[in-house]
């Protein structure tokens, strides 16, 4: 990680911060505007590369649907609830499984390129259609190719013991790509700030999470096509946060720099 944004992220640890919800909504807002189309077109892409690869995942396994309809129409919970059981433990179910998730994981940095696209037209650069693909060739692809399978393997055992701890670990993360994309973070580095900030402030944290299916929710109610736009705004929420707590290595005033390498360095002549 960058060492101003480590140092940072251990100064808020120590001394708190304040998080403005709506703030958040409002600029993330005004961000949206500026890249709905390419941050939509992000996600349709990404629909659209997931939904391929789930018909190949289907090729692989998939359940006796003749029968899975008897048992369904015999009302019979315990048979139902018995052939479940079955079909997940199956050898080709888990198989199937594994490469959703892998597969799913190769195409998400396309959803990721939504955070490069709001800090681009944040800074009044200009955002273009091969940011979508950004983060298959600015060698962060293998970093969130595997943060990716760790938050969903993560967030996926936590919600099987129940939706609250689902919950926990999914606000305990929410930062934590960000902090790949632009920290330069290792996964690890990642994980670690991204949990130290939010229970620093877990009530925010959550706050936010809360919010963020709350837009999901309502994109659903719309014809389930609103939740196209809402998706992608749900990004630029998670971005916004993580500038107005973290902030940028380039924004960073002096002050906030003190303690770092790039004061402490054998070339400065006032080090030592």
């Amino acid at each position: 990680m960058k060492t101003a944004t480590q140092s940072k992220v251990d100064n808020l640890v120590k001394t708190g911060f304040q998080v403005n919800i709506g703030h958040i909504f409002s600029r993330a807002g005004d961000i949206f505007k500026g890249i709905a189309g390419y941050a939509i077109a992000a996600i349709v892409i990404y629909c659209i590369v997931y939904y391929l690869l789930s018909i190949i995942t289907g090729l692989i396994y998939s359940p006796d649907q003749e029968e899975l309809l008897i048992i369904s129409q015999s009302g019979d919970l315990d048979a139902v609830s018995t052939f479940y059981m079955q079909e997940l433990n199956k050898p080709m179910y888990k198989l199937a499984m594994f490469i959703s998730l892998i597969a799913g994981s190769v195409a998400t940095p396309i959803v990721y390129s939504i955070y490069t696209m709001a800090r681009k037209f944040d800074t009044q650069q200009k955002v273009e259609f091969s940011d979508i693909f950004i983060h298959y060739k600015d060698g962060k692809f293998f970093k969130l190719f595997l943060i990716s399978i760790i938050i969903s393997v993560g967030v996926s055992i936590a919600t099987l013991f129940c939706v609250v701890p689902g919950f926990v670990v999914y606000a305990m993360w929410l930062i934590a790509v960000p902090f790949v994309v632009f920290a330069d973070a290792s996964i690890g580095e990642a994980l670690s700030a991204s949990r130290k900030l939010a229970f620093k402030s877990f009530g925010s944290f959550s706050l936010l999470l809360l919010l963020i299916i709350a837009v999901l929710f309502v994109g659903l109610l719309i014809c389930c096509i609103g939740v196209i736009p809402a998706i992608p705004l749900t990004y630029v929420m998670i971005y916004v946060l993580y500038k107005d707590i973290v902030g940028f290595e380039d924004d960073l005033s002096e002050i906030d720099q003190i303690g770092t390498n790039e004061f402490t360095s054998p070339n400065n002549p006032y080090s030592n």
